[in-house]
């Protein structure tokens, strides 16, 4: 004698394979999830790695003398990327005839990095670059 068949089988069948097809659609957008995350941290350490070499170049052009007084404010900025920082110059910098400073950092280091301030006088033109090194408080 053949044993009944059950009626729900077929019905349970489809619904596994519903159930696994829809848990696989999911898996398929928790990959482009996964990816797109991915992509965004490598632009992201593409833009650091860009604007860190940016900082060390005009560290290193301020050290050795090569940003030099009338400079304009356009040339500095589209060569070394923008500042942190713009304000009005105050005190001792407004003695000087500065109008505005600029400061400039390690965008990838908040704590003790070097810092460049760079015056402006009403004209946009640099009158002094300034390096005040990390250990100086």
């Amino acid at each position: 004698m053949m044993p009944k068949k059950d009626p729900r089988i077929p019905v349970l069948l489809i619904v596994g394979f519903l159930a696994a097809a829809a848990s696989l659609a999911g898996c398929g957008q928790s990959l482009d999830t996964l990816a797109t995350v991915g992509a965004e941290q490598d632009a992201q350490h593409l833009w650091v790695k860009k604007e860190t070499a940016r900082f060390e170049r005009l560290l290193e052009d301020v050290r050795a003398g090569r940003l030099t007084p009338g400079a304009r404010m356009a040339d500095i900025t589209a060569r070394y990327g923008p500042p942190v920082l713009v304000r009005d110059a105050e005190g001792s910098e407004a003695e000087t005839g500065a109008r505005k400073t600029l400061l400039f950092r390690n965008p990838a280091v908040f704590f003790n990095t070097p810092k460049v301030y760079l015056d402006f006088d009403a004209q946009d033109s640099l009158i002094i670059a300034r390096v005040k090194d990390a250990d100086a408080s």
